[in-house]
């Protein structure tokens, strides 16, 4: 399964979709409710809730991020940048 929703579903098919946008706009795509990261050296899958909650998966670094919060908006492209900024620091900086 993990290979499975690794591999995500079609990029193109979800930059013609509604939830292309802001960070989001490039490089993902979904496969069975889960959100897939393609971009070269990040990729991962993610469960995004509302509010800010995220588990990041990075499989290649062997690396699980869950983020619970609880924020003002349910969804924003602010706060979704700053959400995948954040990831990619930590990942980042764990594998050094």
């Amino acid at each position: 399964m993990i290979n499975k929703l690794s591999t995500g579903g079609s990029t193109q098919a979800f930059a013609d979709g509604p939830n292309a946008t802001g960070p989001m706009a490039a490089d993902w795509s979904n496969r069975a409710q889960w959100w897939v990261r393609h971009t070269l050296g990040k990729q991962a899958f993610t469960a995004i809730g509302i509010h800010g909650q995220w588990i990041y998966i990075d499989v290649d670094r062997n690396i699980a991020i869950v983020k619970q919060s609880s924020q003002p908006d349910s969804s924003t492209d602010y706060q979704s940048a700053y959400d995948i900024n954040g990831m990619d620091a930590v990942i980042e900086y764990l594998t050094k």
